[in-house]
């Protein structure tokens, strides 16, 4: 394919264990196939063991291991006063968002893929200093910048660098209904991918559920102790991912012991993604609520692509997905409050055999050609081909 664009940056703030990245990582691997020159950059950070796997064969840039400057402890503060339930981790590097176009100059790209708002601020400045076209793809709504002045400001910049992209995608239709109702600003829904794994069949699993995700106290992690506790004796649980919070990990495993779970319960982290994966297939059932993001939640993708069942609560971002390919349920509640255990223990109940979970099944193979890395690519590919 003939085009204009040879060289393209992905850009992402940090490198850690998240949708953004691995999809990030996946992208890069296609444009590489179609023959362009990618590369990813990651303003901050270090290659997780989870990911050094999958890795491979994709050229990449740290810009800084911990994004520091006389300034963080500033940037660390304005961070929480939006974000209270985030830790340093999460932190916004508006030094390295500056430093960008710097960066770039070494890399010479013709585009940049940015991975959320704060990196589009990054192409943003970019596109000013050296010119590169850059699209912004969202991966969750524009956040509600509660905050005096400092919220008026966020939002302006927010707006500036969706405005001046060449292109704004969202990952799910949510987050492009309120780009649009908070900006003014149409987005192209990108949709998720996964790659197909082999399908265990009903009756060589176990009665296990999995739960993944960066795991954090907007997300109710005791939630998931309450659903397997209402369940039989036989079924046990996963929680895979890493915990923004070491207190928060802390509580968790207490609350564990209390509810006497220990030996139901287990939690993993670090995991390649042969093992997660592995894990993922041998499970019956996977678990993912949104209680105030509309995202559409990685592993829920991943579950079908594995051939598990999934379960979700109306406010996640993939719910129609799931609905509309009948691989799992769609729970009623957009609070921890509101969600309702006992309609998810019932599910899990009544399709706990081989009838039932066969036609589910048949449902996430039926789903699995719409969940390609290829088409996903080729709809930054073609808007990308020919613009300057």
């Amino acid at each position: 394919m003939k085009s204009k664009v040879k060289n393209i940056v992905i850009l992402l703030r940090i490198f850690w264990t998240a949708a953004a990245q691995k999809i990030a990582i996946e992208e890069a691997k296609i444009l590489k196939i179609k023959g362009f020159r990618v590369t990813i950059i990651f303003l901050r950070g270090k290659v997780p063991d989870e990911y050094k796997e999958i890795l491979h064969g994709v050229d990449y840039y740290i810009a800084s291991e911990t994004g520091n400057s006389l300034l963080s402890p500033i940037y660390d503060y304005i961070t929480r006063l939006f974000r209270p339930d985030r830790s340093t981790e999460s932190r916004v590097d508006f030094n390295m968002i500056k430093r960008f176009p710097k960066i770039a100059r070494k890399f010479e790209p013709d585009y940049v893929i940015c991975h959320d708002q704060y990196s589009g601020l990054a192409g943003y400045y970019n596109l000013k200093k050296n010119g590169i076209p850059y699209c912004v793809i969202m991966h969750e709504r524009p956040p509600d910048f509660g905050v005096p002045i400092l919220g008026t400001i966020a939002r302006i910049y927010e707006k500036k660098t969706l405005k001046n992209a060449h292109k704004v995608y969202s990952m799910t239709e949510s987050i492009a209904k309120s780009v649009e109702e908070v900006h003014g600003i149409e987005t192209e829904v990108l949709n998720y991918a996964a790659t197909a794994q082999e399908f265990i069949p009903f009756k060589e699993k176990n009665d296990s559920i999995i739960a993944v995700s960066m795991w954090d106290r907007g997300r109710y992690p005791e939630i998931y102790l309450k659903i397997i506790s209402a369940l039989p004796l036989s079924f046990t649980l996963f929680m895979v991912g890493n915990w923004r919070e070491k207190s928060l990990l802390e509580e968790f495993r207490k609350k564990m012991t209390v509810m006497g779970l220990d030996k139901r319960v287990t939690l993993l982290s670090g995991l390649t993604e042969t093992e997660l994966v592995n894990i993922y297939r041998k499970s019956k059932f996977s678990l993912r609520f949104s209680f105030g993001e509309v995202g559409g939640g990685m592993s829920v993708f991943e579950s079908v692509s594995c051939g598990v069942t999934v379960v979700v609560n109306r406010k996640l971002g993939s719910s129609n997905f799931v609905e509309s390919n009948g691989v799992g349920a769609v729970i009623k509640g957009g609070s921890p409050e509101d969600l309702d255990i006992r309609d998810i223990t019932e599910f899990i109940t009544q399709v706990n055999n081989e009838i039932e979970y066969r036609k589910l099944q048949d449902n996430c193979r039926k789903a699995l050609a719409n969940l390609s890395w290829e088409k996903h690519v080729e709809t930054l590919v073609t808007d990308m081909v020919g613009k300057k």
